[in-house]
This record gives C-alpha cells, sequence and structure tokens, in this order.
C-alpha cells in the first residue's frame, strides 16, 4: 500500500530544521520586557507576599547586574544565527 502524503505537504524528505537557516536572526528582547514578562509568568504561582518579594529582586536586578549581563548576552549573540538555540544547548550541556 502506498504512503498517503497529507494536503499541503511538497516534500517529506526534508529534514525538520532546514529551512531555518533562511530565517533572520530572531532580535534580542529589551531587558525590561523579559523582566516583565517573567514577573507576569510566576503571578498566578506565586503567593502576593512572595512575588513581592520576586519583583523586588526582579528591581534589584534591572538597577544592578542586569545591564551589563545584557550586554554580555547582545555580544555573545552578535555572530551567532540562532543565539537562543545556541545557549539553551549550551545551558542543558553545563547542567
Amino acid at each position: 500500500m502506498p504512503i498517503v502524503q497529507p494536503p499541503g505537504i511538497v516534500n517529506t524528505n526534508t529534514k525538520t530544521f532546514e529551512a531555518s537557516k533562511k530565517l533572520p536572526a530572531l532580535p534580542i528582547p529589551p531587558l525590561e520586557d523579559t523582566c516583565r514578562r517573567y514577573l507576569r509568568a510566576l503571578e498566578g504561582l506565586q503567593e502576593p507576599d512572595e512575588h513581592a518579594r520576586t519583583k523586588q529582586a526582579v528591581e534589584h536586578f534591572l538597577k544592578g547586574d542586569g545591564p551589563r549581563i545584557q550586554e554580555r548576552l547582545k555580544s555573545w549573540a552578535a555572530n551567532k544565527a540562532r543565539w537562543g538555540s545556541v545557549y539553551v544547548l549550551s545551558m542543558s550541556l553545563t547542567s
């Protein structure tokens, strides 16, 4: 029995990430946006007092090491087309 190809699929012999080389590099989001999203993600998972402490820690990070670390990330990612996947892979290999 022949293999039936799903509608809309042109070539089933391509590799999963083959076309990713043609995509533009993802920008690194502004640090403030990342911190805001982080807090929003934790909001429903934390008790109010714990969330207040987390907000304080994030504010401390934004005023302290955060901008320096963000600049280091930008420098590191400047010559990498797919910095996100490279970073995640490197973190999983060092953990």
